[in-house]
């Protein structure tokens, strides 16, 4: 029998379920469900979900500074979940970082990728602050990239 994506077992689920997002009491029914679940699975699965569990975008800065912004929230609110949070941000930095060192990636995207790892270490810094930073970072990048 052919296996399924975690992230089409996730979708099934969701549908079965009739969830229309995933929080943390669906995080939990999810990580029981699906073997060897990431945030990243849901976040490929398509259906909404609240931070921390919905994963860290990075396809543009916006989609970064918007995700990582939740993850600050969640952060200074949930001291229980500030583990999870440093976790998925880390995960997330090193996905940036092979792709900024990889030669299969196109020059502007290895150095936006290096750049969004230089922002997840502003955040894993202090993650009170990164707001306040990246404001200031998409700023300087609107005003050099169209298309932030």
């Amino acid at each position: 029998m052919p296996r399924t994506a975690r992230s089409v077992r996730i979708r099934e689920l969701a549908e079965a379920r009739g969830w229309s997002r995933i929080g943390e009491a669906e995080w939990g029914e999810v990580r029981a469900a699906v073997g060897g679940v990431s945030t990243d699975d849901v976040l490929r699965s398509g259906v909404p979900a609240e931070a921390p569990w919905r994963g860290i975008r990075q396809h543009a800065f916006r989609e970064l500074a918007e995700d990582l912004g939740l993850l600050a929230g969640v952060y200074a609110g949930r001291a229980e979940l500030r583990g999870f949070c440093r976790a998925e941000v880390i995960r997330a930095r090193e996905r940036a970082k092979a792709a900024s060192g990889s030669r299969f990636v196109a020059p502007a995207t290895r150095e936006r990728k290096a750049a969004m790892a230089e922002a997840m270490l502003v955040w894993l810094d202090d993650p009170g602050m990164f707001q306040v930073w990246m404001e200031q970072r998409l700023r300087v990048l609107e005003g050099q990239t169209p298309g932030v």
